[in-house]
């Protein structure tokens, strides 16, 4: 039987918009690196066969430039929105499995990351989630119509 390959898919073409930041958040000084740095050694181990990273054109340079430290990692150009920089990774991608990671949660696990692969192999797909600390409100027409519990919001 032959090993199941692994893909970790990095989306890092943002533009941060909602942070504030005058640039990408992934690239902004952080630990001794950036962001983007502190994810991709989140995944830089033997069970990843491959990384692909989404950058923006603006970021493509730079970002190419931080992976290039990270072995086993590529990098393509990022789409109009989340959903077609995914798109874009997922058509380079060769693994049997893909994980899709924001990029910006730079402290996931190996634990986390080898449970996802475990639930792709056992139940055909997986996803990591924590759980809400926030109040969730329902609005409809500017008024609040109801509040889910949060220990069933993830």
């Amino acid at each position: 039987m032959s090993k199941t390959t692994v893909c970790a898919v990095i989306c890092a073409a943002g533009k941060g918009l909602r942070t504030g930041f005058e640039k990408n958040k992934l690239l902004i000084p952080f630990m001794d690196s950036t962001v983007l740095e502190k994810t991709l050694s989140a995944f830089d181990f033997p069970a990843i066969d491959e990384i692909v990273v989404t950058a923006s054109e603006t970021d493509l340079a730079e970002i190419t430039a931080l992976c290039e430290k990270f072995k086993r990692t590529s990098v393509v150009l990022g789409g109009e929105d989340r959903s077609h920089s995914v798109y874009n990774a997922l058509k380079t991608a060769k693994s049997d499995i893909v994980l899709i990671h924001d990029g910006a949660r730079p402290f996931v696990t190996r634990e986390i990351i080898e449970n996802c692969v475990q639930s792709v192999k056992t139940q055909g797909s997986g996803i990591c989630a924590i759980e809400c600390r926030d109040t969730v409100a329902i609005v409809k027409d500017g008024k609040i119509i109801s509040v889910p519990a949060r220990d069933s919001l993830r």
